[in-house]
């Protein structure tokens, strides 16, 4: 669905671009107009205020639009703008804000949402993206900036690329290596987790969580760059004869999985291996046995967990540092399953975020001259 709508997002964006350029060379042929002169051309500076929501795997529901209004964060940004046309501007932007959600959010007696209560998995992410965007003006402006109209629909377009690390809490109690209901305290800088502390936020891709470092897993490790495509509709609002105000909505189509660190399959706990940092990495990828959550504090209901959802099994041997007991999975959780049952983490299927920008620019760089008198 993601694909398609990105498909036809960009068809309909080339349609109108293709149509400005078209437009102008037949007003030139036909003599209706000048040729945009360099006078009508100028450059504006400014910065924007935003909003960052994002949908994935671990939104509340499993449909496209699902996202929890409670974990929009802000963020900030600063821009530039070019004048090419009646019609056209290019628009480079620098960009930082936060992405995050947590699968407590999700209803536990929903039919879909229940498995992402259980999961229990959550994360933030901080991205700085970089993007050069060609922006569409609905209304044609043929003269220069001081006659420009007083409000423009406009529509944009472009190609980013932006740097992001997923992370994610760690927990003040232990619920994967131990039964479920006995839950062991972490201690400050612990070291069977590699010296982690309760409510560090720890980068999740070091981990593997989905088994990215493990031999023969199938499973390559991403990278912490990506590129998206920015596809945005907006209004820009002439303030005075310098300034200008816009509202944009802007959809970014990522092509990478893994803003939120979850994609595939549970890994079987002993191939993590059993060093400090594989007890960490077990901890950090299934959460489901975990008695509260990670972000608020609030108690879970293991009880139903347990006996309503999905129920228990042992599978193999805790390190040694954690006692002589099996490990105690909720079924379908924390276990790569069979190959007929695999037990999935996530869909693989790319990420989204979406930006909800402020804008204010000021027109600083024009070619018009004042008139010279004797």
């Amino acid at each position: 669905m993601k694909k398609l709508l990105l498909l036809f997002s960009l068809f309909m964006v080339g349609i109108l671009i293709s149509s400005d350029v078209l437009g102008q060379r037949i007003s030139q042929f036909r003599g209706r107009r000048m040729p945009f002169a360099k006078n009508k051309r100028y450059l504006s500076v400014g910065f924007t205020v935003n909003a960052f929501n994002y949908f994935g795997d671990l939104t509340p529901q499993s449909h496209f639009a699902s996202t929890s209004v409670s974990y929009t964060r802000p963020g900030v940004g600063v821009t530039g703008m070019y004048r090419m046309g009646p019609r056209s501007f290019m628009r480079g932007n620098f960009m930082w804000g936060r992405l995050q959600a947590d699968d407590f959010k999700a209803d536990p007696f929903g039919e879909d949402s229940k498995y992402r209560y259980v999961r229990n998995l959550h994360f933030r992410n901080d991205i700085k993206e970089l993007s050069l965007e060609y922006v569409f003006d609905f209304i044609p402006h043929h003269r220069t900036f001081i006659t420009r109209p007083q409000l423009i629909p406009f529509v944009s377009v472009g190609l980013a690329i932006f740097h992001h690390n997923p992370k994610a809490k760690v927990p003040s109690v232990d619920a994967y290596h131990y039964n479920i209901g006995n839950a062991q305290p972490i201690e400050e800088n612990d070291l069977r987790y590699g010296g982690v502390s309760p409510g560090d936020w720890i980068a999740l891709k070091p981990l593997g969580t989905e088994g990215q470092y493990i031999e023969n897993s199938g499973v390559e490790p991403y990278s912490n760059w990506q590129f998206a495509i920015p596809l945005g509709a907006g209004v820009r609002y002439r303030l005075n004869r310098f300034v200008d105000i816009s509202f944009e909505l802007s959809y970014h189509q990522t092509f990478t999985d893994y803003l939120d660190d979850v994609s595939g399959l549970y890994v079987n706990p002993e191939e993590f291996g059993d060093t400090p940092e594989a007890n960490l990495a077990r901890l950090m990828a299934d959460r489901s046995k975990e008695p509260f959550a990670a972000l608020s504090g609030e108690e879970r209901d293991l009880n139903y967990i347990r006996e309503h959802i999905n129920g228990t099994h042992l599978y193999g041997q805790v390190p040694p540092d954690f006692g002589d007991l099996p490990y105690e999975l909720i079924s379908g959780y924390g276990s790569r399953g069979t190959e007929e049952f695999p037990n999935i983490r996530g869909k693989d299927d790319w990420d989204v975020y979406l930006v909800t920008k402020f804008q204010l620019t000021y027109i600083i760089g024009t070619n018009i001259r004042n008139a010279k008198f004797r």
